[in-house]
């Protein structure tokens, strides 16, 4: 088996004919697949996609058996409130608490529960498979937006694929246009933005209750959020989201050592060490970390390059001339 990397990010969002672009998306896209791929991972990567396309591009990926599946989910998010879970009287024992759902938003800004999405890939095709997800949005309390899903459901295919000593299951789920051909108009040193789409986080901490937002981290996960909830994930249009900066920037301790968590906590060290400047504030991100692994999990690329990467490289090799 080989190891599977979904990437999916989200720069174009188009609801209520408003326009709303995520800067650095590009380039949050480009280094992901480029480091999954450098590592040995089959790359499928999705950009500027539906909540019916993250859904689909999910439920096919992670439906091929694979050693190790990683999925990278970067776009914007809200916090959906769940009265019927929450306690705001304070019952019997006085503690008053408002419950939410973490979402994730397609670009038509259709909401879709993370859990639910853990769920579909806590599946028989991955078992006892380590399964990592990286979650790059921002949670915060608002009312969904309501949109046309104007995007018809992907086709599943699954289709044998013979590549020399590389043998995968994937067929047009690989098929997609070179990431690296994407057109990039973020390389001006732009303002630190927050991954949110309307209100600032200050809406959702009233003082009346406490604000519980349920992390459902299955078996053989680990999770992996750039701030805890109800906060802002910020990002630059000249470097992308910070996490996904920070874990790009030290991917060499994945080539050179592969362990994964010793990895993660220094790309948290490095995010912590960073002060990013937001309407007159300082601010620290707090990236946070869920896992139930049941056996350290290494990286490293053990094998010869994918042709996948191969081709990627002689792409870029040529542009460079």
């Amino acid at each position: 088996m080989t190891k599977v990397a979904l990437i999916i990010v989200n720069k174009e969002f188009h609801v209520q004919e408003t326009d709303d672009k995520r800067c650095g998306a590009t380039k949050d896209f480009q280094k992901m697949c480029w480091m999954f791929a450098e590592l040995g991972f089959i790359v499928i990567h999705r950009f500027n996609q539906t909540s019916k396309g993250i859904r689909t591009a999910i439920k096919d990926a992670c439906s091929i058996p694979s050693e190790c599946f990683v999925l990278v989910l970067s776009t914007h998010g809200e916090e959906s409130y769940l009265p019927k879970d929450s306690n705001t009287h304070g019952g019997e024992t006085g503690l008053r608490a408002k419950v939410y759902d973490q979402m994730v938003l397609g670009i038509d800004g259709q909401a879709l529960s993370v859990n639910n999405l853990l769920k579909e890939i806590d599946n028989n095709a991955l078992k006892n498979m380590p399964k990592i997800c990286f979650i790059q949005v921002i949670w915060y309390d608002d009312d969904v937006v309501q949109a046309v899903n104007a995007e018809t459901e992907g086709k599943k295919v699954h289709q044998t694929v013979n590549d020399g000593e590389e043998t995968y299951a994937f067929g047009n789920l690989c098929v997609q246009q070179s990431p690296f051909d994407l057109p990039d108009s973020d390389n001006e040193d732009g303002e630190v933005t927050p991954d949110v789409r309307g209100a600032a986080d200050s809406k959702t901490m009233p003082k009346e209750a406490t604000l519980v937002a349920p992390v459902d981290c299955p078996t053989n996960f680990l999770v992996m959020y750039p701030v805890q909830p109800h906060k802002y994930a910020l990002r630059k249009a000249d470097t992308g989201s910070l996490m996904l900066y920070y874990m790009f920037k030290l991917r060499n301790m994945l080539k050179n050592d592969g362990r994964i968590l010793s990895y993660l906590t220094t790309v948290l060290r490095a995010m912590a060490d960073h002060t990013s400047h937001y309407k007159g504030q300082e601010i620290k991100m707090c990236g946070t970390i869920y896992h139930r692994l049941t056996r350290e999990v290494f990286l490293k690329n053990t094998h010869a390059p994918t042709k996948q990467f191969e081709t990627w490289k002689s792409m870029l090799k040529s542009k460079r001339k």
